[in-house]
């Protein structure tokens, strides 16, 4: 193996996460809640959101016992421009929201908040694991694709070809150049209405999986909203609705609590929270739960939910009583 290889493959970028974190003794620190077991913990943002070898594809010779991958770190090495061009962007955001009120974006900007939407949200586990499923399960077992290759090109290892096919896919689903999915995303959103939603008085958490999408209708106006927190007291909202709105919408503890509460109806394995909601790990829990008690009392109050919202609310109110 390469010592260039990069093993841990963030699936939600540190450049995302940064935004959440406080400063430790070396790294950023975050507030980590894992909802499987309940546990809260105090992590380093290189310690969470990775799996190792993500968006690689191993290639096992049949006639050596060598460990290779098909163009290693190239999936994986795509979204680095990227990363960067979001981290500057938020960040200019936050400052000219804080100095001026507002902020202006150019055509560039939005491009980059659309493509950070799609890519945080195809560049997950759960679709990657979808993507490598459809190679193996339809195109490899259920097509004489293999076979019309192997006659083509005989000289050519068949795990290499189907490593090539795998990664090719994969990558035709997620790059941010050429990514089908990412760009069906980004041409969702093109023409809504792009806001930040402000809140003055009570935190957003995140998650592993931060894109949440949330419906309904308000003074008789309906509204589609898709985004994802970028930081504590932001959140980046593309909105379709027949309303003008403005760049900036502070909104109440109500509503911050409606999204809190969606983003934690979409079971991601973890939640994340920033200082301004806990004062330390033991906390994590009680504002969990605080979110699930507070934000769930009022979610029929000013919107209408889709029905996966709806059932998810009943069945953690149902739990509540057992």
């Amino acid at each position: 193996m390469s010592d260039i290889e990069k093993i841990k493959q963030h699936y939600l970028p540190k450049a995302y996460l940064s935004f959440f974190a406080t400063q430790g003794r070396t790294t950023p620190m975050i507030y980590a809640y894992f909802l499987a077991t309940r546990e809260s913990k105090y992590l380093s943002i290189d310690r969470i959101c990775f799996q190792n070898y993500l968006y690689e594809h191993k290639i096992k010779s049949e006639n050596s016992t060598t460990l290779n991958y098909f163009h290693p770190n190239e999936i994986e090495n795509s979204f680095i421009e990227y990363e960067g061009k979001y981290s500057s962007l938020v960040k200019r955001i936050v400052n000219d929201i804080e100095t001026t009120d507002t902020y202006i974006l150019t055509d560039d900007d939005h491009d980059t908040l659309t493509l950070s939407l799609a890519l945080f949200q195809f560049r997950s586990p759960s679709f990657v694991n979808i993507s490598n499923y459809i190679t193996e399960k339809i195109l490899f077992e259920k097509t004489d694709l293999i076979k019309m290759l192997k006659a083509e090109y005989p000289d050519i290892d068949e795990q290499v070809i189907k490593a090539g096919i795998a990664h090719e896919n994969l990558s035709l689903a997620i790059h941010p150049q050429k990514g089908i999915y990412v760009d069906s995303l980004k041409n969702v959103v093109k023409d809504d209405q792009l806001c930040i939603l402000r809140s003055n008085t009570c935190a957003f958490i995140t998650s592993d999986a931060p894109i949440i999408n949330i419906w309904g209708c308000r003074d008789n106006v309906d509204y589609d909203i898709l985004g994802m927190p970028i930081t504590p007291n932001l959140f980046l909202a593309f909105i379709d609705s027949q309303k003008k709105l403005d760049p900036v919408i502070d909104i109440n503890e109500s509503d911050v609590q409606k999204l809190n509460m969606k983003q934690r109806n979409r079971k991601a394995p973890s939640m994340f929270l920033s200082q301004d909601d806990v004062l330390s790990a033991e906390s994590c829990e009680q504002t969990i739960e605080n979110i699930e008690l507070t934000a769930g009392m009022e979610l029929f109050e000013g919107m209408v939910l889709d029905e996966e919202s709806l059932a998810l609310y009943h069945d953690m109110m149902k739990s509540f009583e057992k």
